[in-house]
């Protein structure tokens, strides 16, 4: 039992500075956020640190659809949505390369 906790415990240091990593790395990828409630679906594109710009592809149970920003500033999400909900994106950054994530539409 003690070699046990031990060896948990020497898995946890280890570990932790990786989950600190990957939360900052996490931080800068590019999110969707929900438009504004009571109008259309829609939503934007935002960096974290305001300076990529991202081309995104968007995918989800409420549609599919693109989006865009310029550096420093969000972009709209245009496409063809029936309702809110999740949708997935996989975007390019010129500087960060390839990332995806979860966002929301409204």
């Amino acid at each position: 039992m003690r070699r046990t906790s031990v060896r948990a415990l020497f898995a946890a240091l280890v570990a932790a500075p990786l989950l600190v990593a990957g939360a900052a790395q996490a931080a800068a990828d590019p999110v969707i956020l929900p438009g504004p409630p009571g109008g259309a679906i829609d939503g934007n594109l935002s960096d974290n640190e305001g300076t990529e710009s991202y081309q995104c592809v968007i995918v989800g149970q409420p549609g599919v659809g693109y989006a865009s920003n310029a550096p420093g500033q969000s972009g709209d999400v245009n496409g063809v949505f029936t309702n809110e909900g999740f949708v997935n994106h996989a975007c390019y950054g010129l500087n960060d390369g390839f990332s995806t994530g979860v966002g929301y539409l409204q």
